[in-house]
């Protein structure tokens, strides 16, 4: 009887055995079961509770990685100048991964160590944005409660990096960084693309362990030093108008920045010039011309890029030049000064006076309209560093304009004044007479017989701004109104009357 019952027992049992099994193979094939490999919510850092982070993390696959290195950081980097000397500059990151080593302990010690490794997270590997998310309120070092936290640090590396690209550049504010849903980058094609970001641990469910990535905005004002523009003596209050006013004379002043690139870096650098100028050229690293068809008038801004998204890990920066060549952006009010080679340069006034002929004078008076590039280089006047710019032409209001920014010490050009020869000539007809003339003078304001002019000439209509030289309107920065130099001699005898009777003041004009 016992083993009837037992055989029996055993006969009804095996329908239910097989059913089981197969059961738990439709089980499996209808729903499968998480192992390391799978792409959803798999890290066993992030979901061991034990490990504390906040959130489920994707798997990581190498295929996903797209960098040798363990950061992988696309930015745009956008300078605005809004004057010559100041620039308001704006960053945008997509974090995708960042190097554990600059995060504190709390990814190089145990047991956090080897879950990484289970992970697929190796030792020259980064964190991906879906660890850094779900890290973010994890303190640095796990054995300090007072240590800072994940994201704090985070943001810490990322002001330090900025400020390291900005240390070329000038002075700089202290950055004001903050987390961003979104921001703009170039894409392949000569266009923009919205990429999409979070800092949500939720959000770690897209198959991918960088995506989405973790974005950024930071914001700094940059002092440019007046020696990048190889401009000296200059306050950095009056560097705008005489920058300005030498692109409307028809300068052409380069212009050098360079950048750093960190390993696993990509950068986009977009300069805008400052509201009065164009790019006409730009060079260096990867650089573009964008025209902005948009804007009224017409400008050109400069793109370049600088990618050191294929370094390897222990790889240097690299590093990047954005050159450009800065020019005058015209407008309906305002254009370049054009100026013919053969136009009238210099007026001379050559005033002998003969009222005592035992104390005769010779007084010159020299009107300045504006002096071209070979006299300029003759000469030896520099306003600005010639390996840099390229002036085609001084005006009486870029002379005004040089006196009164500093940009040029006028007792220079003053002295460049080939004056010696008016009393040379005059002293060839007496082999005993000797002329010496005084050093030139600057006059302040030209009264009649001159033409209106003079160092402070104040300009009214048709100059659109009221000041000592024109940067607005049809006569901007022209040779209208000349500025004057005079010398007067010391006294000699000369005894001219004998010849032509009576007293004699002899005036010759001449122009140059």
């Amino acid at each position: 009887m016992v083993q009837r019952h037992a055989n029996e027992t055993g006969d009804l049992a095996r329908p239910k055995i097989t059913i089981f099994v197969m059961l738990i193979f439709l089980i499996q094939a209808g729903f499968p079961t998480v192992s390391a490999n799978d792409e959803l919510d798999a890290m066993t850092l992030c979901d061991d509770v034990n490990f504390g982070l906040g959130g489920s993390c994707d798997d990581r696959r190498d295929a996903d990685d797209e960098t040798s290195s363990p950061t992988w950081v696309e930015g745009m980097y956008f300078f605005n100048m809004t004057t010559a000397t100041t620039m308001q500059f704006e960053a945008s990151w997509a974090i995708r991964e960042w190097d554990k080593s600059a995060l504190g302990d709390f990814f190089t010690e145990e047991p956090v160590k080897s879950a990484l490794a289970v992970d697929n997270i190796g030792v020259n590997d980064g964190l991906p944005a879906d660890v850094l998310r779900s890290s973010f309120d994890n303190k640095t070092d796990p054995n300090d409660i007072n240590s800072k936290t994940i994201q704090e640090t985070l943001l810490e590396e990322i002001d330090s990096s900025v400020s390291s690209l900005l240390s070329s550049w000038g002075s700089a504010t202290v950055p004001t960084t903050d987390w961003t849903d979104e921001i703009i980058l170039p894409d392949n094609f000569g266009g923009s693309t919205t990429v999409e970001c979070s800092i949500d641990v939720n959000d770690n469910t897209d198959g991918n362990a960088f995506e989405p990535p973790i974005c950024i905005k930071t914001s700094v004002t940059i002092s440019v030093p007046v020696s990048k523009f190889g401009i000296s003596g200059v306050p950095a209050q009056n560097l705008d108008d005489a920058y300005e006013g030498l692109l409307i004379m028809g300068a052409k002043i380069d212009s050098d920045f360079s950048v750093q690139a960190e390993a696993g870096f990509k950068g986009t650098y977009a300069i805008q010039p400052p509201s009065y100028a164009t790019l006409e050229e730009v060079s260096g690293t990867y650089a573009g011309r964008v025209e902005h068809t948009d804007a009224t008038p017409i400008y050109h801004s400069g793109l370049w890029v600088v990618d050191n998204l294929g370094a390897t890990t222990g790889s240097d920066s690299i590093s990047g030049n954005l050159g450009m060549t800065m020019a005058y952006r015209e407008n309906d009010f305002t254009n370049i000064v054009d100026i013919d080679s053969g136009a009238r340069s210099i007026e001379l006034d050559v005033i002998l006076d003969m009222t005592d002929e035992n104390a005769a004078s010779i007084q010159v008076i020299a009107g300045i309209y504006q002096i071209q590039r070979k006299t300029i280089n003759d000469w030896g006047i520099e306003l600005l560093d010639s390996s840099i710019a390229d002036i085609p032409v001084i005006t009486s209001d870029g002379i005004r304009m040089a006196y009164h920014t500093g940009l040029l010490n006028l007792d220079d050009l003053a002295d460049s004044m080939p004056i010696s020869g008016v009393a040379d000539a005059l002293a060839s007809s007496n082999s005993a007479l000797s002329i010496s003339m005084g050093s030139f003078q600057w006059l302040s304001v030209a009264l009649p017989p001159l033409a209106s002019g003079g160092l402070n000439y104040t300009h009214t209509s048709p100059c659109l701004v009221t000041k000592n030289y024109c940067t607005e309107g049809a006569i901007a920065m022209d040779d209208s109104y000349p500025v004057y130099l005079r010398s007067t001699s010391h006294t000699f005898p000369f005894k001219l009357a004998e010849l032509l009777g009576g007293n004699l003041i002899l005036r010759v004009s001449l122009v140059i």
